[in-house]
């Protein structure tokens, strides 16, 4: 765990932590940062079934959140991919080119949840990463991260597909949870050997600065 704090991926993370979860299989904190180190890897769909298998040990905020965030970033990477894909194919064989003209007649903004198995839209992804909020939300709701998730949430809808002023609304409403969750829990540094006052140290300062 301790190698895996770089914003950077590490192999002897990885390997360390794969080897955690065999010699414990039921600890969500081993699951959830294996998967962490995975997106690290760019290895999204591995990082999503850590998650899930997170939270069919038992539901939690982390892997909640962690999945609102992963399933926009695999719909960026796997349009990217889809348009790569037909830019660069030519010729192939009868299945290969029945393949190619169903991806020709898709949108680019449609992906297949490997979870689900079907062909969704943008603005299905999108909403699913809201449910994933909710359900972050519903396993605490005095989370701070995990109503900021949700906000973040209701933003991306709110660019992406429907410039509704009501999810921004909402956007701002989780913001505000978010915030006053955080006050709530917030730390006091104590007083130095100065006798200075200690100051507030707020764990998210994106509700305070962006």
């Amino acid at each position: 765990k301790a190698k895996n704090c770089s914003d950077n991926y590490s192999k002897e993370s990885e390997i360390y932590l794969r080897r955690s979860v065999k010699l414990n299989p039921y600890n969500i904190e081993y699951w959830n940062t294996l998967g962490e180190c995975c997106w690290k890897k760019q290895s999204y769909q591995d990082s999503k079934e850590c998650f899930l298998t997170a939270i069919n040990i038992t539901k939690n905020v982390d892997s909640y959140c962690h999945l609102s965030m992963l399933i926009k970033l695999m719909k960026t990477t796997n349009n990217n991919n889809s348009n790569n894909n037909k830019t660069t194919k030519t010729t192939s064989t009868t299945n290969n080119n029945n393949t190619n003209n169903n991806n020709t007649n898709s949108t680019t903004s449609d992906i297949i949840l490997n979870d689900d198995n079907y062909i969704t839209t943008n603005e299905s992804i999108i909403e699913l990463s809201i449910q994933y909020a909710k359900l972050a939300i519903e396993c605490d709701i005095y989370s701070s991260k995990a109503w900021y998730i949700c906000g973040n949430a209701y933003t991306a809808k709110y660019f992406n597909n429907s410039i509704d002023i009501n999810d921004i609304s909402k956007a701002m409403n989780c913001y505000k949870r978010a915030e006053e969750n955080e006050q709530n829990g917030q730390k006091i540094v104590p007083k130095g050997p100065t006798g200075q006052t200690g100051r507030i140290v707020y764990i998210n300062p994106d509700l305070y600065y962006n």
